[in-house]
């Protein structure tokens, strides 16, 4: 079955005017396959014996500074609280979200952890990819059950980097290494896939007010490599540099769209038809009820359309004139013409999901509407529970569908008409073992450039805070790898676990959450190492 889905249920880059369950989505064609391990080839120091970090009977990890090791803990581990849920049938399906206790009320990830059901949402197993700290993954894109992708951003000045992660076995494990460069990179947009073996992506480079400087880039061989197929220049064929850009979309692998606002200028709808090269804008008739010009000087936006089928495609529009509304645009020619339909909606749209080409959910956070017809016609539901706006929505069929309101998730077996309230429960497999804090090391900043010895099975907790977004690489992932499956508290960047006798050097790359806010403060990136020996 070919789904309608959004995504910034999985990614949460856009301004919050913008910030729309439709705002792109992924084609359900691009199959994802292996990508190389990459590993660091920085040589280790030799360091010092009075740096040395060894276990001892007394105390898990000896520092010049000692403390208790703040370990998880089983009996007292926090609520598992879901953003976003992507199911694929009845059972198996993929979310993301954070433990309770990994933020305030001021804090929230861009993404956070990634969880895997195969019982339809009762019990969840963490899945997060291996040297990737949930606070730095910006974008991820569920393919299937058993494949994703995730897009994990380092935006050090001096080595802005983007990195995709890869799974073919439901996030058991996962393969890193096509790496990009884009120099002043902020953010990573959706990855959006348009044929079995090739993938989108549109990079955040710059965002000054209402203008957004944007990089569209292109993989041919599953992930392996990527390259910048086009940049906003303003030149003829480009996109333009002013407006902000809220998503990208391909139908196949040379017709595409970007969509955006224009504050008081005239929409943002651009087509490509040679794969990204070249930019037109495309134009279309008001919605009905609007003046002709609407579009010449308009106060909306447009959100990036979303396919069912090779020719069947709904395209989202917010109308902010004196009396706010929403229209569908809608395609059966693979987005040659559109045809409009004025939603009967009071609100911006927060939340909306296709099955097919025929059945679909739409909610405002205040209404609930389902239509039969492919968006023609609309009849209300009961109000969602919850209270507030959806933060997502996802059906599998006509009966079948899940709803996310913040921090409390809801199933329906009746097409929406019902729904009841589901605790999402952890794996055992994602808590650790009783009486295992005992055998725990921790390893924080204090720690930096410093020895830990191990022995083989040893494990430690890396923590290095969370006023940096960390990027961990490990050198010889044979000697030490991160543990998956194993959720830790806030700040914390992961367990590792030393799998045989050999040395490995860890090094930590941190930019300062600081500098993700407007304007940007001018704290520098820190380098964290640690040298760790197994006998």
């Amino acid at each position: 079955m070919t789904t309608f889905r959004r995504y910034l249920t999985h990614s949460r880059l856009l301004p919050a005017a913008l910030a729309l369950m439709l705002a792109g989505a992924f084609i359900a064609a691009c199959a994802p396959a292996a990508i190389p391990t990459a590993t660091s080839s920085t040589a280790a120091p030799q360091p010092t014996a009075t740096t040395s970090l060894q276990p001892t009977e007394t105390s898990p990890l000896s520092t010049p500074q000692p403390a208790a090791a703040p370990t998880p803990n089983a009996t007292t581990f926090p609520t598992l609280t879901l953003a976003s849920i992507r199911m694929f049938d009845t059972t198996n399906g993929w979310a993301t979200g954070w433990l309770a206790a990994d933020r305030a009320s001021d804090y929230r990830l861009p993404v956070g952890d990634v969880y895997r059901t195969t019982d339809g949402g009762a019990h969840w197993q963490m899945v997060t990819p291996t040297g990737a700290a949930p606070e730095s993954i910006s974008s991820i894109y569920f393919l299937d059950a058993q494949h994703a992708w995730a897009a994990v951003s380092a935006r050090d000045v001096n080595s802005p980097t983007l990195t995709i992660y890869a799974t073919q076995d439901g996030g058991q494990s996962w393969q890193d290494g096509a790496r990009m460069w884009l120099p002043h990179a902020e953010a990573l947009g959706p990855i959006v896939c348009g044929d079995p073996q090739s993938g989108r992506l549109m990079a955040t480079l710059a965002t000054v007010a209402v203008a957004r400087a944007v990089a569209s880039c292109k993989t041919a061989d599953d992930g392996i490599a990527w390259q910048v197929v086009s940049q906003t220049s303003g030149a003829a064929g480009t996109l333009p540099r002013g407006c902000i850009k809220s998503g990208i979309s391909f139908v196949d692998d040379n017709t595409g769209w970007v969509t955006g606002s224009c504050p008081g200028g005239p929409i943002y709808l651009f087509v490509t038809h040679d794969g990204g090269g070249q930019w037109q804008r495309q134009t279309l008739t008001p919605p009905s009820g609007y003046d002709a010009q609407l579009f010449d000087q308009c106060q909306c936006s447009f959100q990036p359309p979303i396919f069912t089928s090779d020719h069947d495609g709904v395209m989202a529009l917010q109308i902010f004139e004196a009396e706010q509304s929403d229209a569908l645009y809608i395609t059966h020619d693979s987005g040659a013409t559109w045809t409009s339909v004025v939603l009967p909606l009071k609100q911006v749209v927060r939340a909306v999901d296709f099955v097919d080409t025929q059945n679909g959910w739409l909610s405002d956070g205040q209404q609930f509407i389902v239509t039969q017809d492919g968006g023609q016609s609309w009849t209300p539901l009961p109000d969602l529970p919850g209270g507030n706006p959806p933060d997502s929505l996802d059906f599998v069929d006509s009966d079948m569908g899940w709803l996310v309101v913040e921090p409390q998730l809801y199933k329906t077996q009746d097409g929406g008409h019902t729904w009841t309230a589901a605790t999402p429960m952890l794996n055992e497999s994602s808590v650790p073992a009783q009486g295992s804090t005992d055998q725990t090391l921790s390893v924080t900043l204090a720690d930096n450039d410093k020895l830990l010895q191990l022995k083989v099975s040893q494990r430690f907790l890396l923590n290095l805070g969370d006023g940096y977004t960390w990027t961990v690489e490990v050198d010889n992932q044979a000697i030490i790898s991160r543990v998956v499956n194993i959720s830790v508290v806030r700040g914390a960047q992961g367990v590792y676990e030393a799998h045989a006798p050999g040395q490995a050097t860890l090094t930590a790359t941190g930019d300062p959450v600081c500098r993700q806010s407007k304007p940007p403060c001018g704290m520098p990136s820190r380098v964290f190492t640690l040298h760790v020996t197994v006998q």
